[in-house]
């Protein structure tokens, strides 16, 4: 009969090395005490006229100032879920059976445990992949600030002809940067405390600004104009992607334009046990839309890119794979106690069991199998096999279980560190650590 799924192992939380926010926070606390001290200096001078103005910059200058702290405190977090990986690739046999999975035979020969952590850390999380979107994030929210404060002909020390040009802009063009803005500072405190806050997240917040910047005003034009600014302050909430959708379905039609590619297969995540509406999002911004996709995707990356639990995490996998061998009809092998690869290839062993009856009841269990699928048994016993020579699922077995301790020295050699040999082995070693 099937043997049990091994215990789960759970990643060691480690604890974590002396950080540099102690030193961020004193350059942050002398930077802010010269701020006040402005103040007093231009109440010393006289210059009361100027105050005003002072504070109003200040505001403008928030959006950038709280980006870069909250990015910031976001890389001590990303350092413990690094160090939660590395927790579980040191166990047993553990880094060996996913460089068999994931990495080629060269990487296999020659990669050590801490470059093979770089190249899955640094290609999505490297710091000056962040640079970009925090400068535009940065430069494109103090601008909307500079345009409402002067917009509500607030005193901000600007020439003239900006304040006219300002003035210029319609309403609903400002409420729908205001609707962007305000969701994209949620977001962000979202993903912070979710842990899965990437470059790509921080670029859909600037993209967002813009976006709803020039399609507020066109779609909000439709409805009274007592209703304008709502609609325009809605449309800057809705994802890009949404109001991308919505302006080619509105063109196609006023065009009358038809596609002749292909129907696509449907969505098929929400077909897996558990996988809730939020994760199928969660796992299409990873780029994976089907549960064929999710089969053969790198639990690792999963663990590192979202904030899916790790026993979630192997369990979506681990039901993706049997999805794969017997699609919709899989959830009918639920009743044998089969819900993911691993309980399916843990049938190959009883095959060769020595146990004459262990057999018997294996050669029982399939036929049964057979008979429920509306399949052959040969298909059956096939699929069997195919799962148990897996690579993957062989990974997700071994993240499942316990390691035998004579394995330990293998995985030890594994993860030692190499020579420095002076050179760079990938450009991703430029990015500056954790």
């Amino acid at each position: 009969m099937l043997s049990d799924k091994p215990a789960l192992y759970f990643p060691v939380k480690v604890a974590h090395p002396p950080s540099k926010g102690g030193h961020l926070r004193l350059r942050l606390s002398l930077l802010g005490a010269l701020y006040p001290l402005g103040i007093a200096s231009l109440i010393y001078f006289r210059r009361p006229q100027y105050i005003l103005p002072a504070v109003l910059w200040l505001l403008v200058l928030f959006p950038g100032v709280f980006l870069y702290v909250l990015l910031q405190q976001f890389r001590n977090l990303l350092h413990g879920r690094r160090e939660e990986i590395q927790s579980i690739m040191s166990r047993g046999t553990t880094f060996t059976k996913y460089l068999k999975a994931f990495e080629s035979t060269r990487g296999a020969q020659t990669g050590a445990l801490k470059k093979t952590l770089d190249r899955l850390f640094y290609r999505k999380y490297g710091r000056s992949r962040y640079y970009f979107p925090l400068a535009m994030n940065a430069y494109l929210g103090g601008l909307f600030i500079v345009v409402a404060l002067t917009w509500s002909r607030l005193p901000l020390g600007l020439p003239d002809g900006f304040t006219t040009i300002v003035l210029k802009i319609p309403g609903p063009a400002i409420c729908g940067l205001a609707g962007a803005f305000i969701w994209g500072l949620f977001d962000v405190l979202r993903r912070f405390e979710a842990v899965d806050l990437s470059p790509a997240s921080l670029h859909s917040i600037w993209m967002r600004m813009l976006v709803a910047s020039i399609l507020a005003p066109m779609i909000s034009g439709a409805f009274t104009p007592s209703l304008k600014p709502l609609i325009a302050f809605a449309v800057g909430l809705f994802p890009t992607k949404e109001i991308f959708d919505f302006v080619r379905g509105q063109a196609r039609k006023d065009l009358n334009l038809t596609t002749s590619a292909q129907p696509a297969e449907q969505p098929n995540l929400h077909k897996l046990q558990g996988v809730s509406e939020t994760m199928v999002s969660r796992l299409i911004d990873e780029g994976i839309e089907s549960a064929e996709q999710l089969a053969s995707y790198d639990p690792f990356k999963l663990l590192l890119r979202t904030n899916l639990q790790w026993k979630t995490i192997l369990d979506i996998i681990d039901q993706a794979i049997l999805f794969d061998y017997f699609g919709e009809k899989s959830e009918r092998l639920r009743e044998f106690g089969i819900r993911g690869s691993i309980e399916l290839a843990s049938i190959q062993e009883d095959f060769t069991d020595d146990d004459a009856a262990i057999r018997a009841q294996c050669e029982q269990l399939v036929a049964s199998i057979a008979c429920r699928l509306e399949v052959e048994e040969i298909a059956v016993r096939n699929a069997i096999r195919n799962a148990y020579e897996d690579v993957q699922v062989e990974l997700l077995w071994d993240l499942w279980g316990d390691t035998d301790p004579e394995d330990d020295d293998d995985v030890a050699r594994a993860s030692e560190p190499e020579e420095d040999d002076g050179e760079k082995t990938s450009p991703i070693d430029d990015d500056e650590s954790y």
